[in-house]
């Protein structure tokens, strides 16, 4: 049994790697366990058309990540706010983000994991103003990682680092079109990082970064229950 589920954790792992990923905090956890997180992150390629300022965008959004097993992770993704952008004045702006991941672990040996996750975002900005610019960014990407787990000062924490891959579109919508105006391919290969402490077994700080063409990154804060732990 534990043969055939190694097995196809591998086979989802080689599914996974050729999707086009920005930073993540997915990695996997322990059975049942259950995330609640807000996060904050931030994008930045360099694609043309940029319908943004150097083509840089972050998102808020809230992500429910629950653990199948210790071994295989989902976790959604969604998001809201309003804001206004120096480069387009007149325009004002409600930024609605949405998306999922998942996280498989495909190895194990002591501390040390081998694991693979990946990820999809749409990010749509409602232009409300009478300019009637929307703009919307599609994001898929996948990365391979190394993961290791310690107890600094008896905490729960994991380091992780590994090669990813990524495929950014990036759309305009003048004048309220229906047809968009589509930046360059987006495809970028390059390296992310990240870690996680449990404090206390409730709270989970998060903190990640990559770089293919630039830095981009972000940080969390999660409501962390273990199973039975309501």
């Amino acid at each position: 049994m534990k043969a055939s589920l190694i097995a196809l954790s591998v086979a989802t792992m080689l599914l996974l790697l050729p999707l086009v990923a920005d930073a993540q905090m997915l990695v996997s956890d322990t059975r049942r366990s259950t995330e609640l997180s807000i996060v904050q992150e931030w994008f930045h390629r360099e694609l043309e058309p940029a319908p943004y300022d150097d083509t840089e965008w972050n998102i808020t959004s809230l992500q429910l990540s629950y653990s199948i097993t210790d071994w295989l992770k989902f976790a959604v993704q969604g998001g809201y706010s309003e804001f206004e952008n120096d480069d387009f004045g007149n325009s004002e702006y409600k930024r609605y983000s949405v998306g999922g991941g998942i996280a498989v672990r495909a190895w194990k040996k002591g501390d040390w994991d081998i694991e693979a996750s990946a990820r999809y975002l749409d990010t749509f900005d409602l232009d409300t103003s009478i300019t009637l610019l929307h703009k919307h960014v599609q994001s898929v990407g996948g990365t391979a990682q190394l993961v290791r787990s310690f107890r600094p000062f008896g905490q729960s924490a994991k380091v992780w680092a590994g090669p990813l891959i990524v495929d950014d579109r990036i759309e305009t919508f003048a004048w309220d079109a229906t047809t968009a105006l589509s930046s360059s391919d987006g495809t970028g290969f390059g390296a992310q990082a990240g870690t996680r402490v449990i404090l206390g077994g409730w709270v989970s700080l998060y903190g990640f970064a990559s770089y293919d063409d630039n830095v981009q990154g972000g940080v969390a804060i999660s409501l962390h229950a273990r199973e039975g732990a309501f």
